[in-house]
């Protein structure tokens, strides 16, 4: 057999199982976006933040991008008013960006989804915080929704900023009652009404029974009254040998009489 046919006993490694080798080892190549950042936490921990354009990082480095740029977005801002209305702050406008010096942080505390996660919950709890402040009737008034938007604006402004969000702005085009949660809140209303006068109906029941209750234990205490100073000891005795004459004349009493010592034993058996 020529040499050339014959298997190697110490052939190497595949080709490509080289090709991947080397290509672990030089890492990767990322790409950032224009208007992003990205943030590359390391295989052993470390941290770098990369600008526009193409990079390489090092094998099994995790990346995230951000945009830092000013992003915008709609939102329909429920709330209750002081005096139980459901009202939306509808296809209100939220302008918000990241600081670039502070995405290390953002990307260890709440990760790229922030706007998910931090920014839309803290614009709801301060629209809710701020319009309970308000009847339905006032916000009819455009200088109160403007006053409101401002209140909301300063509330979740302070709240984002520690978190590493910028709040530029949120413009509320307007409150309207929540149609949906107006009727589901008159069903309610109605069910409970419903409630208070069935409860109220028993309370009127109860309270005519508990009056028939006590004439008839009016009557009955009268009635002793009456009967109490007629029951001698001697009235008492005579009802008793009359219970006892009554029941042994019953055809059905089955009388047993035994003598147990000196005392005979009667046992009536009705």
């Amino acid at each position: 057999m020529p040499a050339s046919d014959r298997p190697s006993r110490f052939s190497g490694p595949h080709p490509r199982v080289l090709a991947a080798a080397a290509l672990a080892l030089l890492g990767a190549c990322v790409t950032v976006p224009s208007g992003d950042r990205a943030v590359v936490v390391g295989p052993r921990g470390g941290v770098e933040v990369l600008g526009e354009g193409s990079a390489f990082i090092a094998p099994l480095s995790q990346t995230r991008l951000y945009n830092v740029r000013r992003l915008e977005s709609n939102e329909n801002l429920t709330a209750l008013t002081s005096d139980g209305a459901p009202v939306a702050a509808g296809s209100s406008l939220v302008a918000y960006r990241v600081p670039p010096d502070e995405l290390v942080a953002l990307n260890r505390e709440t990760g790229p989804d922030y706007y998910r996660k931090l920014v839309r919950p803290i614009l709801l709890s301060a629209t809710r915080r701020v319009l309970s402040r308000y009847r339905w009737r006032d916000l009819l008034d455009p200088a109160n929704v403007l006053s409101a938007q401002q209140d909301l604006i300063a509330d979740a402004a302070a709240r984002l900023r520690p978190r590493h969000v910028i709040l530029d702005s949120v413009v509320v085009r307007g409150v309207f009652l929540d149609l949906p949660a107006t009727s589901a809140a008159i069903t309610d209303t109605g069910v409970w009404e419903q409630k208070v006068l069935e409860a109220r109906e028993n309370v009127r029941v109860a309270e005519q029974r508990a009056r028939a209750l006590r004439r008839t234990a009016e009557g009955t205490a009268s009635a002793h009254d009456r009967v109490r100073p007629t029951l001698t000891p001697e009235i008492l005795e005579d009802e008793d040998r009359r219970a006892w004459s009554r029941l042994l004349e019953s055809p059905g009493t089955e009388i047993v009489t035994a003598a147990d010592g000196p005392t005979p034993v009667v046992e009536i058996r009705p």
